[in-house]
């Protein structure tokens, strides 16, 4: 089921043309442009995953892939137990 907060996303031509992206990460390289306008993008991969009927795990692959491609760039916060608070994600 898809987030009732979740409005649709707008593909940008620049990340459409780019023919080394599959069509799931062009959509999550838009989604985090679209939510990270004035901060760091702090969707989960279960949030990602609902929209594009993917598991989280296939989302996590397509980041780390994207991270690699240097399209995305993900901070990964730990507290003072070196647990992972959070994940912010940029373009």
């Amino acid at each position: 089921m898809i987030p009732e907060v979740f409005k649709g996303v707008w593909i940008p031509k620049a990340v459409f043309m780019i023919d080394d992206l599959t069509l799931h990460q062009k959509i999550i390289v838009s989604m985090v442009l679209n939510l990270s306008s004035d901060k760091p993008c702090i969707a989960t991969n279960n949030y990602i995953g609902e929209i594009l009927s993917i598991s989280p795990n296939r989302v996590s692959v397509h980041l780390n892939n994207l991270k690699k491609m240097n399209y995305l760039d993900i901070k990964i916060v730990r507290n003072n137990s070196k647990h992972i608070t959070k994940r912010l994600i940029t373009p």
